[in-house]
């Protein structure tokens, strides 16, 4: 068998692989009980006029929280940056408004939540404690599956 012949069949046999593995990826089903968690609409059974409320409070209590974050960023980079100084053995104590800052970012988030439930009719009130649940295990990582792994020495 001569050169031209062994690589026209490697090429036959990777186009026919290629087009097999394209119809897996195109027709196979996504895995059951997968995919997305349901949305706060979904799960409180928001109506379209509560929905509209829920993303501006949500816009609101994001932009609430990055400007708490960038000044929180601004304290700490101050702090950290004394490990590039002579003095990095001993650390200077942390700044005095880190502490104001993280109540203030619980308080926001508390109050953002207490915002949530008032827009909820009294049969939406059953699911607001599930809610709850839910948003607290993402914010506080727990119950993760996407949790990140400690990093390694």
């Amino acid at each position: 068998m001569d050169k031209l012949k062994v690589f026209q069949i490697a090429t036959v046999g990777l186009l026919l692989l290629n087009i097999i593995l394209m119809a897996f990826i195109f027709l196979a089903r996504p895995p059951r009980g997968g995919g997305k968690p349901p949305r706060a609409a979904e799960r409180l059974g928001l109506d379209e006029v509560q929905n509209d409320q829920f993303r501006e409070l949500a816009k609101a209590h994001q932009r609430q929280m990055r400007t708490t974050n960038d000044r929180q960023t601004e304290l700490l980079q101050a702090y950290f940056l004394q490990l590039t100084t002579d003095s990095a053995a001993t650390p200077g104590p942390l700044p005095a408004g880190v502490a104001t800052l993280e109540q203030e970012k619980i308080n926001s988030t508390y109050q953002h939540f207490l915002e949530i439930k008032k827009i909820l009719r009294p049969e939406q009130q059953a699911a607001f404690p599930g809610f709850i649940d839910n948003m607290l295990q993402r914010i506080l990582l727990k119950k993760s599956k996407n949790r990140p792994p400690p990093p390694r020495d």
